[in-house]
């Protein structure tokens, strides 16, 4: 494929994303549905995403993961659009084939005007960070495919769910919850509340 021809699909997908974001927007000014709004602006973001992984031709290498809140397909408006590159474990093929190939895709994703939050990672190293930092953890619960190498998402699943003690989270959770409101005075009578 040529570099104008990537520009030119990309352009495309943009000029559609952005239509269709707007046609969302005025659909939800008329009827209120939050719940419609957010897993429509998550839909056209999976199109967009899809269409820019193909253009980088990771189909086959790779796997493009949604995690949070966009992983539970609930895309928040100037939300960041938090995504998970799934590697193979062989470094070799990562450092000589698909490093470029994603540098590229994510290039992409911000020059569509799409704000990523991206990890790049092996399913061991998610284990990994998911073991050290509650926050990844509760991330990479909702996880989902987007598209791409569909057997590496289904190791990663398994390697999740058994490194995951739910007892351990949940008590690392209300952990959290208990210092996040200590930090803020422990009253739910905030002026400023912090709402995301």
């Amino acid at each position: 494929m040529s570099r104008s021809s990537t520009r030119t699909t990309s352009v495309t997908d943009v000029v559609s994303l952005k239509a269709a974001r707007e046609e969302a927007y005025t659909q939800f000014k008329e009827h209120q549905v939050v719940g419609r709004l957010t897993k429509q602006l998550s839909k056209l973001s999976d199109q967009l995403l899809v269409s820019l992984w193909n253009t980088c031709d990771l189909q086959s290498d790779a796997a493009l993961i949604a995690v949070g809140g966009f992983g539970r397909g609930a895309l928040f408006p100037y939300s960041d659009i938090d995504i998970l590159i799934l590697l193979p474990e062989d470094k070799k093929y990562f450092e000589e084939v698909l490093a470029s190939k994603i540098e590229k895709f994510v290039a992409l994703c911000w020059d569509t005007g799409l704000e990523i939050g991206s990890s790049v990672r092996t399913v061991e190293e998610c284990i990994s960070e998911a073991e050290q930092d509650i926050t990844v953890r509760t991330s990479l619960l909702e996880s989902r495919l987007i598209c791409g190498k569909k057997v590496l998402f289904k190791e990663f699943e398994a390697a999740y769910e058994k490194a995951l003690d739910p007892k351990t989270f949940f008590q690392a959770k209300l952990a959290e919850q208990i210092q996040r409101h200590y930090k803020y005075q422990d009253t739910p009578y905030s002026l400023e509340p912090n709402c995301k």
